[in-house]
């Protein structure tokens, strides 16, 4: 009985605090603004020798604080804060304005199909979408850095949208095609506690935003002929651990392949500009 009532009362709990929260979002995005949810660096947790050993460039990168707004979107030298949601930790929720836009020429197409790269989704798994409140996610996480992470949260992305579309530059990029309730529900998530979030084993989710959207991404064919470089799949799932035995050097090809990739399709989006 104890346990009923407890289930009860935790339930409640969690459908009130999703309305309350679902209704603070749409209340912003009415206005055209852009909501952010980011993790700022801990600047107290940085290694000074190791600072001191990276190139001018890397040490900037380094201590440089992430910003209210991703530097993937064209206007984001004009963003100015709004106003300051909520915070825990080094997380924080706030809007941005103006509306932050994301152009996707030089993005690479997530097929609507079973896909190994640029990571093991299966994009055509059943998701319903509110037509009315549909709206698209950056969503940005680290890749460069290799750590071995033992019982971690994990962040199951594709619980809460559709990707679209990837992007591997300073960060791992997705673009993600959600609505209000699932946005909410990703909020809920990722705002839940100080601890960070990962999209897999390696990759820290550090950044999801409202973003309008603009262009076409790439199209490139033969995905899995790239995955063959690869001599490991990376999973968002891996609930058997088969990430954790992946070495320094293997991580570093799968980093420079997604990279290259994401190269070649800037190149070829300028080209295609060229020649309009």
């Amino acid at each position: 009985m104890l346990l009923t009532l407890y289930y009860m009362a935790t339930s409640w709990f969690q459908s009130y605090r999703l309305s309350n929260i679902k209704s603070n979002l749409k209340k912003y995005l009415t206005n055209n603004l852009t909501l952010v949810l980011y993790k700022e660096k801990d600047f107290v947790g940085l290694d000074n020798e190791n600072l001191y050993n990276k190139e001018n460039g890397d040490i900037f990168l380094s201590i440089r604080p992430r910003g209210i707004t991703s530097d993937s979107c064209k206007n984001a030298r004009s963003a100015q804060l709004d106003q300051i949601l909520s915070f825990i930790g080094h997380k924080r929720s706030c809007s941005v304005l103006p509306e932050q836009i994301l152009n996707v020429d030089s993005w690479i197409l997530i097929p609507n199909n079973s896909i190994t790269f640029p990571i093991l989704m299966n994009t055509h798994k059943p998701l319903t979408l509110n037509l009315e409140t549909k709206l698209h996610l950056l969503v940005e996480a680290t890749y460069r850095m290799f750590d071995v992470h033992q019982n971690i949260n994990k962040c199951l992305i594709e619980d809460f949208g559709v990707p679209k579309a990837w992007n591997a530059g300073e960060n791992f990029s997705l673009l993600l095609e959600t609505d209000l309730d699932h946005f909410a529900k990703l909020t809920s998530n990722f705002m839940a506690d100080s601890k960070s979030l990962y999209l897999g084993n390696h990759m820290e989710l550090l950044r999801i935003q409202t973003v309008k959207v603009e262009g076409q991404p790439c199209d490139i064919e033969n995905n899995e002929s790239i995955a063959s470089n690869i001599d490991f799949v990376y999973s968002l799932h891996d609930n058997y651990g088969i990430n954790n035995n992946v070495t320094t050097v293997q991580w570093k090809n799968y980093c420079d392949t997604l990279y290259a990739v994401s190269i070649a399709a800037t190149n070829f989006s300028s080209v295609v500009k060229e020649n309009r």
